[in-house]
């Protein structure tokens, strides 16, 4: 530009303000080498992947134990529970088939020991009782029937305090595994 003043190609004219700085050494980034293109680099690179599937497949492995064991626990506890529940309804019907024969045996003992109508008897003071003498034996009948009824509801308890003695103090089979068994125990197969 200076020597000529022109462009050197399409002859134009040019001037300082038609020109542009160029850096001729900016920042350069290098490519990376090419990895693959050799054998051990092939093998070192599926060797790398080798592991990263090894290591994966044993943490998915810990995970699938690890739930497996909360299952068999909450399989174990399910299963608990309903022989529980089932043993505390069979009680519950042995209890209701013991009531319902207490109140046949007292009704029957009621009527056994039924007293004579007093309206029969003889009037010593003068003066009938209302509904022909029949409210007092039926107030001392009522009164039988609530305490035996009473004397039921307390052999009741009572046997229900024992029997959860029992089951408190209950000690565990021997047949059955311990936790430390089970935490050692191994999958004999799938």
């Amino acid at each position: 530009m200076e020597e000529h003043g022109r462009e050197p190609q399409t002859e134009h004219a040019l001037s300082a303000d038609d020109m542009i700085s160029v850096d001729g050494a900016p920042p350069v980034v290098r490519p990376r080498p090419p990895t693959l293109t050799s054998v051990p680099a092939l093998l070192s690179t599926f060797q790398n992947e080798w592991d990263a599937v090894v290591l994966e497949t044993f943490a998915l492995k810990q995970q699938y134990e690890q739930v497996r064991r909360e299952l068999s626990q909450a399989l174990y506890q399910n299963d608990a529970a309903c022989r529980v529940v089932a043993r505390l309804v069979r009680e519950r019907d042995e209890a209701r088939a013991a009531l319902a024969a207490l109140n046949v045996q007292v009704s029957a003992s009621a009527e056994v020991q039924q007293k004579p109508n007093r309206a029969d008897q003889m009037d010593v003071d003068g003066t009938p009782e209302p509904n022909g003498g029949d409210h007092k034996d039926q107030k001392d009948q009522d009164h039988g029937e609530l305490s035996a009824e009473d004397t039921y509801y307390e052999r009741a308890a009572e046997t229900s305090r024992v029997l959860s003695a029992m089951r408190m103090k209950r000690e565990t089979p021997a047949g059955l595994v311990t936790p430390e068994a089970w935490k050692t125990a191994r999958e004999a197969q799938t």
